[in-house]
């Protein structure tokens, strides 16, 4: 899974981002990515 807001790759396990910081929000059991970013992919 990635991170939603830098978009780096990050374990499910993980509360928070370990590059940015940001703390991971699930949705259905995935984190969320935002529009400008899953588009990079």
């Amino acid at each position: 899974m990635f991170c939603h807001k830098c978009g780096t790759e990050v374990s499910e396990e993980s509360s928070f981002c370990h590059k940015c910081g940001a703390k991971l929000s699930f949705y259905g059991g995935q984190a969320t990515v935002p529009a400008e970013l899953s588009q990079q992919w």
